[in-house]
């Protein structure tokens, strides 16, 4: 597995590492650990070929200012997995540079993920996933619904993550923004 995404500030990046910490001494979450990036992601794919995508985000990033994103709340994506997270608030500037980066990326693609084309899209930071069961969720729900995720993320990079199957994540090139 590949993906383009940002990781975050430093700050939202220690507030993050705490949290899986707190998250896996109270509730056993660990499963988080398998890509202990702090980051949330743009587009994913099995694999990229590189030799069509490597002059693309160059270029995204050459043009592209820093921005921010903001957080609120706490949310669940559910099924046989289920991944608690933070949303991203989906605004027309995240969306858009969204979209800028689905139209580049998706053409050098193998087997992207669907859950990251543009309307299918939700933004988010993970908190907890890959070991989600019944009893890890409701105390992980009782750990963090009382606290605030009103978080300011400054976006000033693209970032290549890699994960193979049953290694840990790596970050494999970062592109800060220049325009």
């Amino acid at each position: 597995m590949r993906a383009i995404v940002s990781l975050l500030d430093q700050k939202h990046y220690r507030n993050l590492e705490n949290l899986w910490r707190e998250l896996e001494f109270e509730c056993g979450l660990s499963g988080i650990n398998l890509t202990p990036i702090p980051h949330f992601t743009w587009h994913l794919a099995s694999d990229y070929d590189f030799e069509r995508l490597g002059d693309k985000l160059p270029e995204l990033v050459q043009s592209s200012k820093p921005f921010t994103v903001r957080t609120t709340g706490l949310g669940l994506f559910t099924g046989d997995t289920p991944v608690v997270y933070i949303p991203l608030v989906k605004d027309e500037e995240l969306a858009a540079f969204h979209h800028s980066i689905w139209k580049r990326a998706n053409p050098t693609a193998i087997e992207p993920s669907a859950f990251y084309a543009p309307d299918a899209w939700v933004p988010h930071i993970s908190v907890a996933r890959g070991d989600v069961n019944r009893n890890k969720l409701s105390c992980a729900v009782q750990r963090l619904a009382f606290q605030t995720f009103n978080w300011e993320v400054a976006v000033d990079h693209l970032a290549l993550v890699y994960q193979y199957s049953g290694q840990v994540g790596e970050i494999q090139a970062k592109f800060p923004f220049s325009g």
